[in-house]
């Protein structure tokens, strides 16, 4: 899918499947590239992996049942507002920054998803942490490799949320649970 051109753009390229045995289980996981686009323009220093749920693609509602990904799209976004992740009041402590379990932590929805909901941005640690949604990472070379939560998944949401604020300006909503006007996540398979 072609980058529009206006607008603030989280592009994400999917490339291949991850494996990691745990046990006797074997876990799956999508890793791409995301770059950001502002008026088709890329952003310096906002790219990095994506990791996100195994293939096949799908946004029915089989799609959650199965443990997949969302299907490719551009999805518009929208402030987050649940008890674990917010896009205006997540936790912005030191300790929370260092721990997990602290929350809220940082995140952002994609909206009209399908009959999929909660699809968000946000952080993980270790292989993967939710069902549908995407982790920003830096490098991911294999299934054996980590998501670092607090070195590079949580500070790398942090600063999609702070660009888009910066791109829409006054116009960025002042509560969660709001459209961030102008601002789009597009993925690619």
């Amino acid at each position: 899918m072609p980058i529009q051109g206006s607008g603030f753009e989280i592009h994400i390229v999917r490339g291949a499947e991850q494996t990691r045995a745990a046990g006797s289980v074997v876990r799956r996981r999508t890793v791409g590239a995301y770059r950001v686009f502002a008026d088709g323009v890329q952003l310096p220093g906002l790219s990095g992996v994506m990791a996100e749920q195994k293939g096949p693609s799908d946004s029915s509602a089989s799609g959650n049942t199965f443990d997949r990904r969302i299907a490719p799209g551009r999805f518009p976004l929208f402030t987050q507002d649940g008890t674990k992740y917010k896009t205006i009041g997540y936790l912005k402590t030191s300790a929370a920054a260092a721990n997990f379990a602290k929350k809220p932590r940082p995140g952002i929805e994609l909206k009209q998803t399908g009959t999929r909901t909660e699809i968000l941005i946000h952080p993980a640690q270790n292989f993967l942490s939710s069902e549908g949604c995407m982790h920003p990472s830096g490098p991911l070379p294999s299934g054996g490799s980590n998501i670092d939560h607090s070195g590079e998944s949580r500070p790398r949401v942090i600063a999609l949320i702070e660009a888009m604020r910066q791109f829409c300006g006054a116009a960025f909503p002042a509560a969660d649970g709001h459209r961030i006007p102008n601002c789009w996540c597009v993925v690619d398979d």
